[in-house]
């Protein structure tokens, strides 16, 4: 479920992104940035707008399957799978802020500060805008293998995570997406080969058209990223070095880049119906 509730006498600095519908949770994962920018002028011109997620999952098992923590084969339980706030404040025409914070991990206490980025741009003047900050890499699309609780392979090898720390510049118009970002990937061991340096980057374009007088879409894109390795949580984890962060040992694996294509495309018809698929590629032999 998507927090909203009626602004009446809410300040004039709060007020609820889903009243001016604008649903943060529900942006795309890889165009973030752009989708915030085009809702920037859905919202107030001062203030903060506030948005989230709550995601509840009650469960009930009964037979061989046997829950650890009892060990019993029969129970149920209540699981607090997501609870994610979402700020955003239009500092002025050209520039806003967000913030998304969550929970760590399901039923955890913990809260990680996922996206913090500032952008700048406004696609009612100009097509070109930027993001500076922590936030979701502009790479593929990875809406044909999507699930409701689980994505699938493609998504979980190659989709970067959602809080890569980033400068990214983009233009959109007429259809036309095109982005170009250098970025830190995530690895944790200063003693490997990026030592968190900003020192990889990534290409993408797409193109967003429509036929018969509208009643069938399409989106066909391209992108490459020039490094897979290290990217966090568990996005890329194919790729990844040793838990023990012993990189002489990883088979080669983190001594040379690997970068990866990305071809994309989606066709929907009336709005009911769509297709999608998606061809990643490492380039380099593991």
């Amino acid at each position: 479920c998507v927090f909203a509730q009626s602004s009446n006498n809410i300040s004039e600095y709060l007020s609820w992104a889903p009243t001016h519908n604008v649903y943060f949770e529900g942006f795309s994962k890889t165009q973030f940035a752009l989708d915030t920018l085009e809702a920037k002028n859905q919202l107030p011109s001062k203030g903060v707008a506030v948005g989230g997620e709550v995601e509840v999952d009650p469960q009930v098992w009964h037979g061989d399957i046997t829950d650890y923590s009892t060990g019993s084969g029969n129970g149920s339980n209540m699981v607090f799978s997501t609870a994610a706030i979402d700020l955003m404040a239009n500092i002025n025409d050209w520039t806003s802020a967000f913030v998304n914070i969550q929970n760590s991990a399901a039923n955890s206490s913990d809260i990680a500060l996922n996206r913090a980025f500032i952008l700048f741009g406004n696609l009612q003047k100009s097509p070109f805008y930027a993001v500076i900050g922590q936030n979701g890499l502009p790479f593929g699309s990875f809406a044909a293998d999507a699930g409701p609780w689980s994505n699938g392979i493609d998504t979980n090898s190659f989709r970067a995570g959602e809080d890569v720390r980033q400068l990214m510049f983009g233009y959109y118009k007429n259809g036309i997406k095109a982005n170009a970002a250098v970025f830190q990937n995530q690895n944790s061991d200063t003693s490997g080969p990026s030592n968190r340096n900003i020192n990889d980057f990534l290409l993408s374009t797409q193109y967003t058209g429509n036929l018969a007088k509208g009643y069938t879409n399409y989106v066909v894109g391209a992108g490459y990223l020039n490094d897979l390795r290290h990217m966090n949580k568990t996005w890329g984890d194919g790729y990844n070095v040793p838990a023990s962060g012993d990189f002489a040992n990883a088979k080669g694996i983190t001594d040379k880049r690997l970068p990866v294509l990305d071809l994309n495309a989606k066709v929907t018809f009336n709005n009911l119906v769509a297709f999608a698929a998606e061809f990643d590629k490492v380039l380099n032999h593991v």
